[in-house]
């Protein structure tokens, strides 16, 4: 037991002294000249009237102290206990999933969520759980056949599933069914993170089954068809990633910074509408189809450097804050950046754009580069508004390029650029002082296709004067 606190201390001490001084009052009384008998008797008797009222005080506080150091003490052995049944019903659920049967590991996954869900302060390890869980290595199972009518001259033997060598046909079947079982797992502890990250319709009421304020560490995982549309979770590291089948991130919020570097995207990729308050940093990543980034909000920096686009690659109406990289990355599907709001700094330094591009109505507000960049494809420009610098130096248009109706508020450098096909600058505005064609040149076939910039007139033969080039020169108006 706790000694007596000070504040109840205090009144029984003054109560004692009271007490004391009334006695020596008392007795003074008594033995002193002038004080009868009957004096005597009241005087004794307020005396332990006194003594009474002031022992009846000091037990009822001791009482009131014993009372609340019970109720204490039963309060921290109520919650001793509740937290040595946390502790044994997450020691047995993790110990399940260590389990080699497939429908016991389940039940641990399972446990595990039930106890996060009751339990708010335990989630946040409970997902860390999870995710080493998803971490662990895994080969998806082999896809089911499929029962389609061999083509001719194709022999039974050349379409059996290809099978290890010195493996017996049946451990092979064991080994697929093993596999199924753990894939299967894999996908529910997956829906277990989808069902309680996603915040609901209305951010502001979630559902009653939300977690929030989680990191999600998933480095290196296998993910098969991942859903992670409408969750909210502060930072998200999939670094290194692989995701089988299609990925979705569709109004998905990282309140924090997100890592999806070196990652590789096997099926389609949408991030449409998600918003990224941190840095968001796709460095290295391969989408090998589509990818949809469309109307996107990145509040902080982000960059996609060395990224491979095989298939479509979408940013329409996207909104970078902060700065934007994409420097060496290959387009090799068509590039669309319609719309898009580049307020800080953007960088397509030695971008490959193998189809078409199209920047239609894009404002870039900070610098931007296009240095190097190839444009193998059609490149469109039309309507956009470059407020700072922007520069094209040594980029190499094959095909036609459009700046009709673009703004240039700052200096423009199209130094060294070379157009193969078309170049258009109808309705450009821009300060003529402020443009730079140095190096530039056109073919002699695409002279007549081209207008220039206001200012410029029609391009003269420069030094490459008898070849298939024209240097364009600017030609007084």
């Amino acid at each position: 037991m706790r000694p007596i606190s000070g504040w109840l201390l205090l009144p029984a001490l003054v109560l004692v002294v009271v007490v004391t001084w009334l006695v020596y009052v008392v007795a003074t009384h008594l033995a002193g000249p002038g004080v009868g008998p009957s004096d005597r008797i009241d005087i004794v008797k307020i005396t332990l009237s006194t003594a009474a009222g002031t022992g009846g005080a000091v037990a009822l506080l001791l009482t009131f102290r014993r009372q609340r150091t019970s109720e204490i003490t039963g309060a921290h052995t109520i919650q001793d206990a509740t937290s040595r049944r946390i502790t044994e019903l997450y020691t047995k659920a993790v110990e399940q999933l260590g389990s080699d049967k497939g429908a016991v590991r389940l039940g641990g996954l399972y446990a595990l969520e039930r106890l996060a869900q009751d339990n708010p302060d335990q989630r946040q390890t409970i997902v860390n759980v999870l995710c080493a869980y998803l971490r662990m290595p895994h080969t998806p199972p082999p896809a089911p056949p499929q029962n389609v009518s061999p083509r001719p001259g194709t022999s039974r033997q050349t379409r059996r599933p290809v099978r290890l060598a010195g493996t017996t046909a049946a451990a092979q079947r064991a080994s697929d069914q093993l596999r199924r079982q753990e894939h299967e797992v894999r996908l529910t502890a997956q829906r277990i993170l989808e069902r309680h990250l996603q915040v609901g319709d209305n951010p502001r009421r979630p559902l009653q089954t939300f977690w929030a304020d989680l990191d999600l560490d998933l480095t290196g995982a296998v993910l098969t068809g991942i859903n992670l549309s409408h969750c909210r979770v502060r930072t998200g590291r999939f670094t290194g990633v692989t995701f089988t089948g299609d990925a979705s991130f569709t109004d998905a919020t990282f309140t924090e910074d997100a890592s999806f570097d070196d990652a590789t995207f096997t099926g389609e990729a949408s991030f449409t509408h998600a918003t990224f308050t941190g840095d968001a940093s796709f460095t290295g990543v391969t989408f090998t189809r589509g990818a949809w980034f469309d109307g996107v909000t990145f509040t902080g920096h982000a960059s996609f450097e060395d990224v491979t686009f095989t298939g479509d690659a979408s940013f329409t109406g996207v909104t970078f804050t902060g700065g934007a990289w994409f420097g060496g990355v290959t387009f090799t599907g068509h590039a669309s950046f319609e719309d898009v709001t580049f307020t800080g700094g953007a960088s397509f330094t030695g971008v490959t754009f193998t189809r078409g591009a199209s920047f239609d109505e894009a404002a870039f507000t900070g610098g931007a580069s296009f240095t190097g960049v190839t444009f193998t494809g059609d490149a469109w420009f039309d309507g956009v508004t470059f407020t700072g610098y922007a520069s094209f130096t040594r980029a190499t248009f094959t095909r036609d390029a459009s700046f009709d109706d673009a703004t240039f508020t700052g200096h423009a450098s199209f130094d060294g650029v070379t157009f193969t096909g078309g170049a258009g600058f109808g309705g450009t505005l821009s300060k003529a002082a402020a443009w730079d064609f140095t190096g530039a040149r056109v073919t002699q076939d695409a002279v007549h296709d081209s207008t220039w910039p206001a200012g410029w007139g029609a391009p003269v033969l420069g030094e490459a004067r008898g070849t298939k080039w024209v240097l364009i020169e600017r030609v007084a108006p």
